[in-house]
């Protein structure tokens, strides 16, 4: 293939994943209420006697809601960046930086899905594994990607 023609798909791939990580910035916030709601998290463990329910409850609620706004702009920023980059031919970097610790990170905590000596394996853990698994493809997608539009339009300047 040509170079625009590879150019152009590989923007195009960039725009496809940075919208593909909205969702899975959606998904993680999703994901972490499920934990929480559903008991998957260690919340009872961490009760101190003698604080009233109420507030234990409201302080929990608030450190999720604030953890999961956070989990959701470091998504958000990944995706906006790379829709940019595939639309618009910005040279941004600082994206691919978050990229790689979000992709290094996906793949500690995929190991934590293979313990099935586990009782407390589920469902939950299954889909969890394959969406994770997923977001891997797209962090490595996008920097891929990246990492070709960059040689190619250092070769097309070449020319």
């Amino acid at each position: 293939m040509d170079t625009d023609t590879l150019l152009i798909r590989y923007k195009s791939n960039l725009v496809v994943d940075g919208r593909g990580m909205y969702m899975f910035g959606i998904w993680g916030v999703v994901k972490t209420f499920m934990m929480l709601f559903y008991g998957e998290m260690f919340t009872s463990d961490l009760y101190v006697e003698g604080v009233p329910i109420l507030l234990y409850k409201a302080i929990t609620a608030l450190l999720v809601l604030a953890f999961s706004g956070l989990i959701f702009f470091l998504y958000y920023y990944i995706g906006r960046s790379a829709v940019i980059v595939g639309k618009t031919g910005k040279k941004k970097k600082v994206y691919l930086f978050f990229n790689f610790c979000l992709m290094v990170l996906t793949v500690i905590s995929l190991r934590g899905y293979l313990d099935f000596g586990n009782k407390h394996t589920s469902d939950m853990n299954f889909v969890s594994f394959v969406v994770d698994l997923m977001l891997l493809w797209i962090c490595t997608d996008i920097f891929y990607s990246a990492l070709r539009i960059n040689n190619l339009e250092k070769k097309q300047a070449g020319e």
